[in-house]
């Protein structure tokens, strides 16, 4: 398969990372504070908390507060220094902070407010990066079709987490299990990307591939 489709394959699972995470704490908050969840003696330990209505929709909110406004911050760094690393920000930063949040949310609701805040803002960088590459690596015809792909990534994304979150939160470790899932399968993307992504066709790609990308996109 050549170098640009599995960059198109990789963009599309970002984006399904970044619905996961979406879709996970909407399913997650309802047992973070439903108290009556932890009547089964399996999760017993897991903590609730009593939040009103207003802190959970803040709560939910969190990830769109800096989301809107990151893609036109980052915009002219990404033509700049190229769409590679500031797509890496994008899945790297939400998984780190993923996996802390339950432990976030034990100490403090404001802490797990600008958590999610942050996780948005990192999340903002994914667009933008992932449209940047895909201009360097397909040429007119095909960027459609790896534009696409984009939405194919947030329909799987937001659907297997809510498929699964369910099962998750009725484990002996309850809803916490949700976040640290959403970071484990941020994992094999990372370590694909380091392999897989690129700038550009120029880099490290055969001279096939590099003089097809270019005499078709002329």
């Amino acid at each position: 398969m050549e170098r640009k489709w599995i960059i198109s394959i990789l963009g599309m699972y970002s984006c399904g990372l970044m619905y996961a995470i979406r879709a996970g704490i909407g399913i997650a908050i309802v047992r973070m504070t439903d108290s009556n969840s932890n009547s089964n003696e399996t999760i017993s330990n897991v903590p609730t908390f009593d939040w009103n209505e207003t802190i959970q929709g803040i709560i939910l909110g969190g990830i769109f507060y800096l989301y809107w406004i990151v893609p036109t911050i980052v915009g002219s760094y990404i033509e700049r220094f190229g769409g590679k690393w500031f797509t890496m920000i994008g899945v790297i930063g939400p998984c780190l902070l993923t996996a802390i949040t339950p432990w976030i949310a034990t100490k403090n609701v404001y802490l797990l407010i600008i958590v999610m805040i942050l996780i948005g803002a990192t999340q903002g960088f994914i667009y933008p990066s992932l449209f940047h590459l895909y201009i360097q690596w397909f040429p007119p015809e095909q960027r459609s079709k790896a534009n696409s792909s984009i939405q194919v990534g947030q329909s799987i994304g937001g659907t297997l987490m809510y498929i699964v979150g369910g099962y998750l939160c009725k484990t002996s470790i309850g809803w916490p299990l949700i976040f640290y899932f959403e970071a484990a399968i941020h994992i094999p993307w990372i370590f694909l990307w380091l392999y897989f992504g690129s700038d550009h066709p120029i880099v490290d790609v055969d001279d096939y591939e590099r003089k097809s990308t270019i005499t078709t996109e002329k």
